[in-house]
């Protein structure tokens, strides 16, 4: 039911929305006519990808307090990106250059199956595998969170992440993007039993750097005669370049109860975009 609601959410027409690909030859010519401005697509293709690094980097896992040393727990989660979609007048926008049809989906709607091991010295490990809505693109991340403090009633949980998501299978554009953040939270436990049958609510919020790095898939001539390159956030790389490393936020909570959990969280990465983050699953 979620996923035939989000469908009918994204799209008008079924067909105009697959494969919903990002295609850099596709910014050479809008509605029938050759584009020449190259500095138009070099700015388009920047947007694009600052918007989808961000759309496809690990979102918030859950509180700041880790599973523990016997922690196990598996879930589905579903993250929509408010990507630029829409253009401005006769002006297109960035994604819609960059769809074969001029018709790109209103938000970049990325389901997850994640899996999360508690060890110890209050570390986790985390993976998660999925794929982009509408297209031909899998998803693939994972990370490493260390408890920095937790566990103490009095004192606010506090955890340091660390990760990586790489966006696979886009024969014209190579993505992946580093998350390094901190999450601050409290558990609340409420219920009619306290201990046995209590639900334990747990508000967290974060802050964190997102470094993207992107190189298109395309011979030297074809990036020359569109404008476009390698772009990279990180600064030991050749094409390192400032833009590229973002600032994110975020916040939401987790309700938890017996083995089931659900969370619900948004982010927003500093003058690029925002999401929501939705997750369900089980906790052993």
């Amino acid at each position: 039911m979620l996923t035939l609601l989000t469908a009918a959410l994204l799209t008008g027409d079924a067909q105009a929305f697959f494969p919903d690909d990002v295609s850099l030859s596709a910014m050479s010519t809008w509605q029938g006519n050759s584009v020449t401005d190259t500095a138009l697509i070099t700015d388009a293709y920047r947007q694009i990808v600052r918007e989808l690094g961000s759309a496809v980097a690990n979102k918030p896992a859950g509180p700041a307090e880790t599973l523990g040393v016997n922690g196990f727990a598996v879930g589905l989660d579903s993250s929509f990106s408010f990507i630029s979609a829409d253009g401005v007048g006769n002006e297109p926008s960035p994604w819609e250059r960059a769809h074969v049809d001029g018709t790109p989906s209103r938000l970049l709607w990325a389901p997850r199956l994640v899996v999360q091991k508690g060890l110890p010295l209050s570390l986790e490990l985390g993976a998660s595998a999925g794929y982009v809505a509408f297209s031909r693109q899998t998803l693939m991340s994972g990370w490493g969170r260390l408890g920095l403090l937790e566990g103490y009633s009095k004192a606010p949980d506090l955890s340091l992440q660390v990760g990586y998501a790489g966006y696979i299978g886009n024969e014209e554009l190579e993505l992946g993007a580093m998350d390094v953040g901190l999450t601050i939270g409290y558990g609340l436990p409420f219920g009619t039993i306290a201990g046995i049958r209590e639900t334990q609510f747990q508000p967290f919020a974060g802050v964190g750097r997102l470094y993207v790095h992107a190189a298109p898939r395309l011979s030297a001539g074809e990036q020359e005669a569109l404008g476009v390159g390698p772009v990279s956030g990180f600064k030991g790389s050749e094409s390192f370049d400032e833009d590229f490393r973002l600032l994110q936020v975020q916040g939401g909570f987790q309700l938890t109860k017996g083995a089931f959990q659900f969370h619900a969280a948004g982010a927003y990465t500093v003058g690029t975009l925002a999401s929501v983050n939705l997750g369900l699953g089980f906790v052993y």
